[in-house]
């Protein structure tokens, strides 16, 4: 409810945010950036990854495929991401808290 009402003072039209299970979220064709502050634990994180590599590859199989991005702060369980020959570390940062990119491949 705090999050929606954050939302609506920032006039953030274009962000959704979803209350529930992460592993069984259906993500919508058009995400473009995935933004993670440490959530889950790396077993639901790797879970997550497929599904997220999983939207991409059903991507290829279409007209669209956008350039896609995973933001992951406070890369707790980061081995997950460097793990995957799918992603490529863009950028890092420790302004404030570590903070990783990943562009995933096509």
């Amino acid at each position: 409810q705090q999050c929606g009402q954050n939302m609506d003072k920032l006039a953030l039209d274009s962000i959704s945010v979803a209350n529930q299970d992460a592993q069984q979220f259906d993500i919508p064709a058009d995400t473009t950036v995935f933004f993670f502050y440490n959530p889950f634990d790396a077993g639901v994180l790797e879970t997550v990854l497929h599904n997220i590599l999983a939207l991409e590859r059903r991507a290829k199989e279409t007209a669209v495929h956008p350039a896609r991005y995973i933001i992951y702060v406070n890369p707790v369980h980061d081995a997950v991401f460097q793990n995957s020959p799918r992603l490529e570390l863009v950028g890092s940062s420790r302004v404030s808290q570590p903070t990783h990119v990943y562009r995933i491949r096509a």
